[in-house]
């Protein structure tokens, strides 16, 4: 599957579906947590000897939320294709007015896909009825371990069994309905670079799965660079530019745009060199339409293979587990500075 994703035509069929992408709404509706693993940021971030006063642990307030669906609305009303994604440094299904958000985006347009991060631990049968009723599109459990043991020592909780039956019930719950929604993705996460060790669990998901339904195994990533755990920082000398500025916007619980999902891993910490603004004075909507935005010189950056104002971009790699949608000339062939084009 790398070899495909990597080579030359899957590459050049990415670059041209890039084009039809949506732009993906991706929204810190909480920071609040139920769980403590140990490859996210937000563990240290709440933990006393490492607590930063620049995190702080809340709901996203309404009038931010107001902003959100409001800038939602411009892009949906200019036929511009978006996706609502709650995810960030907290649990979205503890956040209170879930459900009446996504009714919302419904509302503006039962069109606009949802789809859902969850760690499953509050996935219970009464959430998985509201799910289907608010029209959820897909639901990614983050299940991450094919066992108790290596769940409880890297989420460090014991909820694993409690997990696999939400699951289980997430999957009852829509064939109960007779409905094809929503999609329901299944999370791995690869410690020890093996993916092979899921293939027995996996099986078992997808003998109840359905067309559209998938488990995927992931590896472990170091989002900016934030998570300090020496291991997981990137040592390759040169990256291939990341896409995630041109169809993202991340939207912090303060209301802090960012142009990529690493920027939720500082916590409250203002990354400079990737910040746009604030959705309470700055429209993603206009962003998106101007010409020579800082999204579009971020990548510029990237493609010039240049990290001197990106340092935050030169410590992630994210971007590895996308497709490479760019290609590298030769030195002799450098246009304009740039080395991808």
């Amino acid at each position: 599957m790398e070899s495909i994703n990597h080579s030359f035509p899957h590459r050049v069929f990415s670059r041209l579906r890039q084009k039809y992408q949506p732009i993906s709404f991706s929204c810190e509706l909480t920071t609040k947590c139920n769980i403590r693993c140990d490859f996210c940021t937000r563990t240290a971030y709440t933990e006393k000897r490492n607590k930063k006063e620049d995190f702080h642990v809340k709901d996203m307030a309404d009038e931010t939320v107001d902003r959100v669906l409001e800038e939602l609305e411009k892009f949906y009303k200019r036929g511009i294709p978006i996706v609502f994604s709650p995810m960030g440094l907290g649990e979205p299904l503890i956040f209170g007015k879930l459900f009446e958000v996504f009714e919302r985006v419904k509302k503006i347009s039962p069109t606009i896909p949802i789809n859902l991060t969850t760690n499953g631990i509050t996935l219970n049968r009464a959430l998985s009825e509201k799910i289907l009723a608010t029209r959820v599109d897909e639901v990614s459990i983050s299940l991450n371990a094919d066992n108790a043991y290596m769940y409880e020592d890297h989420m460090g909780i014991d909820k694993y069994e409690i997990v696999r039956e939400n699951i289980q019930t997430l999957f009852e719950v829509r064939k109960k309905n007779q409905s094809k929604l929503p999609h329901i993705y299944i999370q791995y996460l690869d410690y020890d670079n093996n993916p092979k060790t899921f293939s027995k669990d996996a099986s078992h998901w997808r003998k109840i799965m359905k067309d559209g339904d998938k488990c995927y195994i992931h590896p472990i990533l170091n989002h900016g660079g934030f998570y300090k755990n020496s291991n997981l920082r990137v040592v390759s000398p040169e990256h291939y530019p990341c896409y995630q500025p041109k169809n993202f916007i991340a939207i912090r619980v303060n209301g802090d745009l960012y142009p990529c999902c690493p920027a939720f891993y500082a916590g409250g910490e203002r990354v400079e060199s990737l910040y746009l603004g604030n959705i309470k004075s700055k429209s993603p909507f206009e962003m998106y339409n101007e010409k020579n935005s800082k999204a579009d010189e971020i990548v510029s950056c990237m493609r010039k293979n240049d990290y001197t104002k990106i340092p935050t971009c030169d410590k992630c790699n994210t971007y590895r587990i996308s497709p490479n949608i760019y290609f590298k000339l030769p030195f002799s062939l450098k246009l304009n500075g740039y080395k991808w084009i």
